[in-house]
Formats: structure tokens, sequence, C-alpha cells
């Protein structure tokens, strides 16, 4: 069993990073990176643009255009980057705020077990001050 010191320690050392946790959970929700964004017209863009690079490529005619469809080919890469990057980034945001969640409720559990022990036989107006 514990002392009383030791599980006033273990509560302020919990609630610590409970507020820790609390903040950098708020901070990506206040940012609206707690959930899945929507990449879809990126999507849309960068295969819209693939089309045009294959007609400019195609028999069409528009063979006087070889260095636009380079050039726009360099530029469907680098959005392709941007869309993988910012939606493994956004599953990164996501994974980090569940994973904070679990962790504060770890921490809830953690602090109430040791409020209950410390509490345990002592009188109703002790407890009224933890």
């Amino acid at each position: 069993m514990a002392t009383d010191a030791e599980l006033r320690s273990t509560i302020d050392s919990c609630k610590a990073k409970k507020e820790r946790y609390e903040r950098v959970k708020n901070s990506i929700s206040s940012n609206g990176l707690d959930y899945k964004r929507d990449v879809s017209n990126m999507n849309d863009f960068i295969d819209y643009c693939e089309e045009i690079i294959s007609l400019v490529n195609s028999d069409e005619g528009y063979h006087y255009l070889d260095r636009f469809a380079e050039k726009l080919q360099e530029d469907v890469d680098t959005m392709t980057e941007y869309r993988d990057f910012v939606r493994d980034a956004n599953t990164s945001f996501q994974n980090l705020y569940r994973t904070l969640e679990r962790k504060i409720s770890t921490l809830d559990t953690q602090i109430t077990n040791a409020r209950n022990e410390y509490n345990e036989g002592k009188s109703f107006l002790e407890k009224l001050y933890w």
C-alpha cells in the first residue's frame, strides 16, 4: 500500500501529463486535424491534368505542345507528392489524436484509483479537500 505522499505525487503527476496531452489534443482539434481531410478535389484535378497530358501526347496534332506536356507532368508529379503528404500527415494527426484520447482516459482511471486509495479510511471532511 502506497503512502499518502506517494499517492498525492502520483495524482499530481498524472494530472500534469493529462493537462499536457489535453493541450496537444485541443490544438489538433482546433486546427481541424482530428478528422479525415477530403483530397478528392485534388485527385480530380490530377486526373484532369493527366487526361490533358494524354491528349497532348496523342496523335491529335498537338505535338507542337510537347514541352507543355512535359512541364505539366512535372507539375502533376509535384501535386501528387503534395496530396500524398497531406493525406499521410492528416492520418498521422488523426492517429495522434486517438492515442491522446486513450492516454487521457488511462490517466483519468489512474487518478481515480489513486484518489480512491488516498481517501480510503479518511473522514468525510478530509475527503472534501482532495
